[in-house]
């Protein structure tokens, strides 16, 4: 298709399309960094052709087959039937219709169970576990109330339900925020995979508890934060351990390790205050 929807000059026709994408024209082309051949250096060109078309249709086909939909059959048949129809299609310009990935991505969901076990997810349950497994060290100290409990959340593995929400044209970044744990808020802001060791360590709980420590109520929160964090931090030392700014490997499972002994230790500290 061209950039009004509409078959572009270049496109075949007939029995064999299967589905029409966007592929540019002479007025609105593809953008795609590509190598000048005049200088060997990487630039931005506009191009057109079903060469351009095809990346579409596998781009969608692959956020398909990231909802869990696996056979390549299936991924077709989703992209035949979520494809938007073209009336009076006579001769066949268009196959089974336009490209529609936002139709493909709800069709491939429907009939799914929405939370599915991957790796993230088992990680974050598995920090949770951690984190009130520390707090069987201080039960008999502990008043379990619901700011305890929120820190244990917010610390050791976010609102990561909510990376399930989908919403599209709209900014991710508050949802990537809420849905990680405090520890990997730098990874939210920055967009990077490798941790913030700001972020990774015990400042957040220590200043939490040099804020709230004098708060009856409200110092719980801090000391669920800091147990969180602890159980946060002690999974990662065995997941993924790569911190930005450090070399990867036992300098930041050293890094890790002590940032949670010490959580554990300012938990230990603050509620012999109290």
């Amino acid at each position: 298709m061209n950039a009004n929807n509409e078959k572009a000059f270049y496109s075949n026709y007939g029995v064999g399309v299967d589905i029409s994408a966007p592929g540019g024209g002479q007025d609105k082309k593809i953008l795609q960094e590509t190598i000048d051949p005049s200088s060997g250096q990487a630039k931005m060109a506009g191009f057109m052709g079903t060469s351009m078309a095809s990346p579409h249709v596998a781009g969608v086909a692959a956020l398909i087959r990231s909802t869990g939909v696996k056979d390549p059959e299936k991924i077709r048949k989703i992209l035949e039937e979520s494809a938007r129809e073209v009336e009076n299609d006579k001769l066949n310009y268009y196959g089974f219709g336009q490209l529609d990935a936002e139709a493909a991505i709800k069709l491939a969901k429907k009939g799914q169970f929405p939370l599915r076990l991957d790796h993230d997810l088992l990680m974050k349950l598995l920090m949770l576990a951690v984190a009130y497994v520390f707090t069987a060290l201080f039960s008999k100290s502990i008043r379990f109330t619901a700011l305890f409990h929120l820190g244990i959340v917010l610390g050791s593995c976010g609102f990561f339900l909510l990376k399930l929400v989908d919403i599209f044209d709209v900014p991710q970044w508050p949802l990537r925020l809420v849905s990680s744990p405090l520890g990997q808020w730098g990874n939210a802001i920055q967009g990077s995979v490798d941790i913030n060791p700001i972020f990774a360590s015990v400042l957040i709980p220590f200043c939490l508890m040099a804020l709230l420590l004098g708060n009856r109520d409200a110092k719980w929160l801090a000391v669920g934060t800091s147990i969180g964090m602890a159980g946060f931090l002690t999974v990662t030392i065995f997941t993924s351990p790569d911190l930005w700014l450090l070399s990867s490997g036992l300098v930041s499972q050293i890094f890790l390790g002590v940032n949670a002994l010490l959580c554990l230790a300012l938990v230990n500290l603050s509620l012999k205050e109290s």
